[in-house]
């Protein structure tokens, strides 16, 4: 069962602003360096497209699987694999600006466990009710936060 990421005005703005300040802060050596040489123009084009690149891809491409053993986190080239036994908690945080995360919305769940760096990820499914009712069968042992029940 795969579930995609939610994806709010904000994210989309923040992601929209921070493409569009590398933009200008590639193209303002352009502008005021008249000794740029053609292939300086070429590597700073394939530097800057590769960073806008791997920002979108990192934002829009997130899905959140549930494989037999394993709950599945993919983000762009961002992954983590965590078996249901090791998650022990659940909760809701409107701290995305911390710690490991996969998310690309405000309204995100932690997921605390044993696998994962620092011990939690930070993710945003689209249908959240129904990614912790699918999290609840496959983990029974997870305690979930009671303004997160389903």
């Amino acid at each position: 069962m795969v579930f995609h990421a939610k994806r709010d005005r904000f994210f989309i703005g923040f992601i929209s602003i921070t493409s569009l300040i590398l933009l200008l802060s590639f193209l303002l050596p352009i502008l005021f360096d008249p000794t740029l040489q053609l292939q300086d123009l070429m590597i700073l084009a394939i530097v800057l497209f590769s960073v806008i690149g791997l920002l979108w891809w990192s934002t829009f491409s997130i899905q959140y699987t549930f494989l037999e053993d394993i709950l599945y986190i993919k983000g762009g080239p961002f992954r983590s694999k965590i078996p249901y036994h090791a998650i022990t908690s659940v909760y809701a945080t409107k701290n995305i600006w911390t710690g490991y995360r996969i998310l690309s919305s405000k309204e995100a769940i932690e997921i605390l466990n044993s696998q994962t760096i620092l011990g939690s990820i930070k993710i945003s499914p689209e249908q959240q009710t129904i990614f912790l009712q699918e999290l609840e069968k496959r983990a029974p042992q997870v305690q979930i936060q009671n303004e997160l029940k389903i």
